[in-house]
């Protein structure tokens, strides 16, 4: 029975990821675009407005795309490499001279499969000069991407200045990743290892991780790129598809 779930969740994210149906790029070419990934558009809508209006006012778009990672993670490697393929097909169509990711999976997973030079966008909030004085106080759970060396976090440290933040320890991943996506057991145990050292709001970076928590009861749960971009949300796991088919909608009708 739980290999069944298992092969059923797997056709699942083949089916929805391996032509992305919310799928969406500029259609008139531009030098920098930031890369949504699947699950912040879904997860924190307000806050992915306000990337667009302030991206807009800085010459910079947005595109709407999954960069490939959950098909690999299923086995699913050519399918993997295919979705990479397009991504640089797109930005070359675009002519676009940095892709900025949202998502420190996206960044990880893509720096070593396009030509195209990858920064985070908090490079880019900093360069933008956006910064936020005590905006946020809690304790962060880092994403397996930026465990080693933390890079992203070091990166919003830089732009949430005078914030209070405490690690959670000892706990590897949020049970979406690895051996642990395929083990409801073990992903139940990675959040009840957070649960048990949470004692206030849980901070992320990372919105698969948001949602995550969410939906094992870690409340409160934020985003730290929600914070700096001013919008209180909480991740909106009960609505991902109709977030996401707004976009793309939103963008047809333009």
């Amino acid at each position: 029975m739980y290999n069944r779930r298992l092969q059923l969740r797997h056709l699942a994210t083949w089916l929805e990821k391996r032509d992305y149906i919310f799928r969406q790029y500029p259609r008139q070419s531009v030098s920098s675009l930031i890369f949504t990934g699947c699950y912040f558009p879904a997860y924190f809508p307000y806050a992915t407005r306000n990337l667009q209006t302030l991206a807009a006012e800085h010459n910079t778009a947005c595109a709407f795309d999954c960069c490939g990672k959950p098909l690999l993670e299923i086995g699913r490697e050519a399918d993997a490499q295919r979705v990479s393929r397009k991504i640089s097909d797109q930005l070359q169509r675009l002519g676009v001279q940095e892709l900025i990711t949202v998502c420190p999976a996206c960044f990880a997973h893509l720096k070593d499969r396009l030509t195209v030079p990858l920064r985070t966008v908090y490079e880019k909030l900093a360069e933008w000069g956006i910064e936020r004085q005590n905006a946020a106080s809690g304790q962060v759970f880092v994403p397996c991407p930026d465990r080693y060396g933390h890079r992203q976090l070091k990166q919003i440290a830089k732009i949430l200045s005078g914030c209070q933040m405490e690690l959670i320890a000892n706990v590897p991943c949020c049970g979406l990743s690895g051996v642990f996506a395929d083990d409801k057991t073990m992903a139940r145990q990675m959040t009840a290892r957070v649960k048990q050292r949470l004692s206030g709001t849980l901070y992320t970076y990372c919105a698969s991780c948001s949602g995550q928590f969410q939906r094992h009861g870690l409340n409160p749960v934020r985003h730290l790129l929600a914070e700096i971009l001013g919008v209180n949300e909480e991740p909106d796991t009960a609505h991902s598809l109709s977030n996401r088919w707004q976009f793309r909608r939103m963008a047809l009708e333009l």
